[in-house]
C-alpha cells in the first residue's frame, strides 16, 4: 500500500470531487486536499497518479476547496461522512494498514537507536571482535523474529537489514581470511560439480539411459544444495544443472508446443486460473491462520506497543481478507464462465470438424470422377477404329465442297458405328 491516494468521489452524493490522501508516517497522522471536479484537468489528474502518488512533490496542486490534516485511528474513518469515494474498499484497507505502519514505525525507531550504538562500537574497532560479532547476531536475531512474525513493515524491516548488512560487511572486512577460506571452498566445489555434470552430459549424448541419469541428475542437486559456493560460482553451476535437467526433458518427452486454437487458449486459461484460485484460497487460509495466531498474541503482549501493533494487524489481515475473498469469487465467476465457454468451443470444434470431413469427401469424389473422365478419355483417343475414322474425316475434307455436308454424315455415322463396336456388351 502507499503512502499517498487518489481518489473519485463525491460531496454530499452530489458534487464530484477529486481528493488526495498523504499519510505522515513519522507523525502518525495524514493530510486530506480536496479539489472540484471542475478544477482538475486531465494532465493534473495524470501527474498526481503517475508521479505525486508515487513519491514527486513537483506537482502543483489546482485550487484546493478543502484541505485538512488528522491523527490516524483504527476506528474513526478517513474521511467526513459527507465524502464518497468508488473504492471505499481500498479506504478501509489504506487505514488498516498506515495504522500498522505508524506503529511498526515506533519500533523501528526503536531498534534504530540500539543499532546507533552497535554502530559506534564497530567504528572504533580495529580488529574482529568475537564479542561484537555475537552482539551483531543477537541483535539481528531479535529483529529477525519481529520480521518473521510481520510485526515490522516490509520497508521498516529492509532499512534495519540494509544498515545491518553495512555493519556485518564491515566485520566481514575484518575476517578476510574467513572469506578467502570460503572462497577457495566455493573454486573446489565448483570444480567438482563441472565434473560431474560434464559426465552426465557426455552420458546423455551417448544415448545412455535417461531415467537413471534423471536421478543420478537429481542426487547430484541434493549435493550442490548442501555445498558452499559463492554468489557468482552458484549461478555457474545451477544453469548447468537445470539445462542438464531440460535437455533430460527434452529427450524424453520432446519439445512443448502448445495449441494456437480457440479451445486450445481457453484451457489453458482455465488451467492457469485454477491454480491462482488454489494459490489465492491458501493465501485467504494462511491469513485465517494468522489472524487466530494474533489474536491468542495479543493476550501475551510484551509491552503496550506490541499489543498496539497485533491489534493493528488484525485489522489489516481482517481487510486483506475481505479483499482476498472479492477477488476469490471473481475468479470462480471467471472459472465458470470459461468452462461454458470450453463445451460451446468443444461443440463447434466438433461441428468444424464434420464439416471438414464432408468438404473433404466431397472433394475427394470429385477428384475420383475427374480422373476417371480423364482416363476414359485417354482410351477413347488411343483406341485404333477411333484413330481411322478420325483419319477417315481428315481426308474427307480435301473433297469438294459440293459434297462435304454428305461426306461428314458419312464420317458421323462411321464413327457412330465404331463407337457402338468398341463398347463392352451390356
Amino acid at each position: 500500500m502507499k503512502d499517498r491516494l487518489v481518489f473519485w468521489g463525491k460531496k454530499d452524493d452530489a458534487q464530484k470531487v477529486l481528493i488526495t490522501i498523504d499519510l505522515n508516517e513519522d507523525e502518525g497522522s495524514y493530510e486530506v486536499k480536496i479539489m472540484k471536479a471542475e478544477n482538475v484537468s486531465e494532465e493534473f489528474d495524470n501527474l498526481v497518479r503517475n508521479q505525486w502518488r508515487n513519491g514527486s512533490d513537483d506537482v502543483v496542486f489546482p485550487e484546493i476547496s478543502e484541505n485538512f490534516e488528522k491523527e490516524l485511528s483504527l476506528t474513526n474513518a478517513l474521511l467526513p461522512k459527507e465524502y464518497e469515494v468508488e473504492r471505499d474498499d481500498l479506504i478501509k484497507m489504506a487505514q488498516a494498514e498506515w495504522n500498522f505502519l505508524v506503529l511498526s514505525k515506533r519500533l523501528k525507531n526503536t531498534y534504530s537507536h540500539e543499532l546507533n550504538e552497535l554502530e559506534e562500537t564497530i567504528e572504533q574497532l580495529e580488529e574482529f571482535s568475537q564479542d561484537t560479532w555475537n552482539n551483531m547476531k543477537n541483535f539481528w536475531n531479535k529483529v529477525q523474529q519481529q520480521i518473521r512474525e510481520k510485526n515490522l513493515a516490509r520497508r521498516h524491516g529492509n532499512d534495519i537489514r540494509k544498515r545491518t548488512n553495512e555493519l556485518f560487511s564491515n566485520l566481514k572486512e575484518l575476517r578476510s581470511k574467513a572469506e578467502e577460506s570460503f572462497s577457495k571452498e566455493s573454486e573446489k566445489n565448483k570444480a567438482f560439480f563441472e565434473e560431474k555434470l560434464d559426465d552426465i552430459k557426455s552420458k546423455i549424448e551417448d544415448g545412455k539411459s535417461l531415467r537413471h541419469l534423471f536421478e543420478e541428475l537429481k542426487q547430484v542437486q541434493k549435493k550442490f544444495k548442501k555445498s558452499n559456493f559463492t554468489k557468482k560460482d552458484q549461478s555457474s553451476i545451477w544453469n548447468k544443472l537445470d539445462g542438464l535437467f531440460k535437455e533430460i526433458k527434452e529427450k524424453k518427452y520432446g519439445k512443448a508446443s502448445a495449441g494456437n486454437s480457440p479451445l486450445d487458449k481457453t484451457k489453458r486459461r482455465l488451467d492457469g486460473l485454477k491454480s491462482a484460485i488454489e494459490r489465492m484460497e491458501k493465501s485467504i487460509s494462511r491469513d485465517k491462520s494468522n489472524l487466530g495466531f494474533q489474536e491468542s498474541k495479543i493476550q501475551n503482549a510484551d509491552g503496550q506497543l506490541e499489543a498496539q501493533i497485533r491489534k493493528a494487524k488484525l485489522s489489516m489481515i481482517e481487510e486483506r481478507i475481505k479483499s482476498k475473498e472479492t477477488k476469490l469469487e471473481d475468479m470462480l465467476n471467471t472459472e465458470v464462465q470459461l468452462k461454458k465457454r470450453i463445451v460451446s468451443l468443444e461443440k463447434q470444434e466438433e461441428i468444424d470438424k464434420k464439416e471438414a470431413e464432408r468438404k473433404a469427401a466431397e472433394e475427394a469424389v470429385k477428384n475420383r470422377i475427374a480422373n476417371e473422365i480423364k482416363e476414359s478419355h485417354l482410351e477413347f483417343k488411343s483406341n485404333p477404329k477411333v484413330q481411322k475414322a478420325a483419319e477417315k474425316i481428315g481426308s474427307s475434307k480435301k473433297a469438294k465442297t459440293d459434297n462435304s455436308e454428305s461426306k461428314a454424315e458419312n464420317a458421323a455415322k462411321i464413327i457412330s458405328g465404331v463407337v457402338k463396336a468398341s463398347a463392352p456388351n451390356p
